[in-house]
């Protein structure tokens, strides 16, 4: 006899109509993929042994097999999102999935090689292979998020990006090496097992046109207005995110672990409460609009964090951090649901030029290690280009009407989604079916 195990979720609603979204395994995987990126990339000396590396100003380093692994991850989101409908078949696939989280458990454990033979085969092999898992696995995840409504995109990512730093500081500092690189190392199996439950069976199996086949845009246009904002906005969360995750959490000591795990929390619940507070997510500028004044405040005190002592400043910068980092993942999974737009192509040019400007902002540190003396206010000169970075960024993002603007228009008498429908010709029964399954939201 079978046991059956209930489902549970976690729903909370407002009423007038209105709920504030589900919570689901979603916010339990991208947490562990983002913890993964982590550990990986920014925490590579210290969960994989000591390795060659380059260092900056406020305790940033960088390693080589991070700037080899984001080459490749850009180049190969560039070429997912070129290729998008063309390969469709191939991105919704279950063996592509699969072999992404392959190459990003292998190439985690080659990492483990390079503190004991320093050969630079190691690093090379490791970048490259999670360069390229990471983007397969990156574009799943951007998929199931943009198949969910806008207002359970930004509770489970709230909720993700806390279990994320948290798992990497118990990780950091709980585990010894090398069960550290090892665990590390078999987080992309666990997002597989969640990614596969998260992942329907492909269109062209279920005999069905694919509900996501996007809306003709503007490719020109929305490369422009898309890629400028995300591109300045991730060199001052490439900076921001060397700071917190290198020089606050790697050295703060196991007793203080209470003080990461409330940061974490507060950044859940200061998203979650501006969200509602300004009546749900309707508008991705509204997301904006309270948050990035607070992540300036947090750039402003970034060197206080550095001094002993500064428990509630650490809180303050690691909260405004993880809020950032929040936004950057809901701006694009709301992208796609809110105007139908392939999550492929959004997620995979967006992430490419987000990673490109966040290597940038992770090299500042390290390029002004050597002229920090020179600069009119020395190191705090790192300050004040943040500041002006966020500033410049927020005022490039793009409102609503500029992106529906984007949309080609539809000829008069007939709406997109009548259009749409009518080009793939399926019955309208069928259609508002597929709609109230949910498959509307940019998920095949």
């Amino acid at each position: 006899m079978g046991v059956r195990v209930p489902r549970i979720t976690l729903n909370a609603d407002f009423g007038d109509e209105s709920a504030f979204g589900e919570l689901s395994l979603l916010s339990v995987g991208y947490g562990l993929h983002q913890a993964w990126v982590y550990a990986t990339m920014f925490g590579t000396a210290s969960v994989f042994g000591p390795m060659p590396c380059f260092q900056g100003i406020y305790g940033s380093s960088v390693t080589i097999p991070y700037l080899i692994s984001t080459i490749v991850y850009v180049f190969a989101m560039l070429l997912i999102a070129a290729t998008d409908q063309r390969f469709l078949k191939l991105y919704t696939s279950r063996k592509l999935l699969c072999i992404g989280a392959a190459l990003s458990c292998a190439g985690s454990l080659l990492l483990l090689a390079v503190p004991f033979f320093g050969t630079p085969l190691a690093e090379t092999a490791s970048g490259i292979m999670t360069g390229i898992g990471s983007a397969i696995l990156i574009v799943y995840w951007g998929t199931a998020f943009a198949r969910t409504d806008s207002a359970s995109i930004v509770l489970n990512t709230a909720i993700a990006i806390s279990i994320a730093i948290g798992l990497f500081a118990t990780v950091l500092h709980y585990a010894p090496f090398p069960v550290s690189a090892i665990a590390i190392a078999c987080v992309p199996l666990l997002e597989l097992a969640i990614l596969l439950k998260k992942t329907p069976q492909p269109f062209h199996e279920r005999d069905e046109v694919p509900i996501f086949k996007p809306l003709p845009i503007n490719r020109g246009r929305f490369v422009v207005r898309f890629g400028a904002p995300v591109l300045v906005l991730g060199i001052a969360l490439g900076m921001l995110r060397t700071n917190s995750l290198q020089n606050l959490v790697m050295k703060t000591s196991v007793g203080a672990q209470p003080m990461l795990l409330l940061a974490a929390g507060c950044a859940t619940v200061l998203v979650l409460v501006t969200i509602m507070a300004l009546g749900g997510g309707d508008r991705w500028s509204r997301f904006f609009q309270p948050l990035v004044p607070f992540i300036a405040v947090t750039v402003f005190i970034m060197p206080l964090a550095s001094t002993d002592h500064a428990a509630l400043t650490n809180v303050i910068v690691l909260v405004g951090f993880l809020c950032f980092e929040s936004l950057m993942w809901i701006f694009f999974a709301d992208l796609s649901q809110r105007f139908r737009l392939s999550p492929i192509l959004v997620f995979g040019l967006g992430r490419a030029i987000l990673a490109v400007a966040i290597m940038f902002g992770a090299l500042v540190p390290v390029a002004l290690a050597s002229y920090a003396h020179l600069l009119p206010f020395g190191e705090q000169a790192l300050v004040i280009l943040l500041l002006l970075v966020i500033v410049f960024a927020y005022a490039l993002l793009p409102r609503e009407r500029e992106i529906e603007s984007i949309i080609m228009p539809c000829p008069p008498g007939q709406s997109r989604v009548r259009k749409l429908r009518a080009q793939r010709g399926i019955p309208a029964r069928r259609w508002q079916a597929q709609l109230r399954r949910g498959q509307g939201h940019g998920g095949p």
